[in-house]
């Protein structure tokens, strides 16, 4: 999978992250998001397809992640967060 390829995955899982989060959870604490999530993230990670996540495999997605979150916290696009910045993008985490 290429770069740009798996920056479409991950911006997906993390869309679908959001939409899970207002998703009531039920009885069992789990709901159909929650599990789909689950199932797409391991999609993700596991990268040769074996069935397991390395922990290469999730520290690379995992790093990607966070990339990505910070950039998008990072509103002004200076490279660093303010407290303001860091304090919205941390709130519906």
């Amino acid at each position: 999978m290429n770069t740009k390829a798996l920056s479409v995955v991950i911006g997906t899982v993390l869309a679908g992250l959001m939409v899970t989060t207002s998703v009531q959870a039920s009885e069992d604490g789990y709901d159909e998001m929650s599990i789909l999530y689950q199932k797409e993230m391991m999609k993700t990670m596991d990268t040769d397809s074996d069935g397991k996540i390395t922990k290469d495999e999730y520290m690379k997605v995992s790093e990607k992640m966070a990339a990505k979150k910070f950039m998008m916290m990072d509103m002004n696009d200076d490279g660093w967060l303010s407290e303001v910045e860091y304090s919205l993008g941390t709130h519906d985490s």
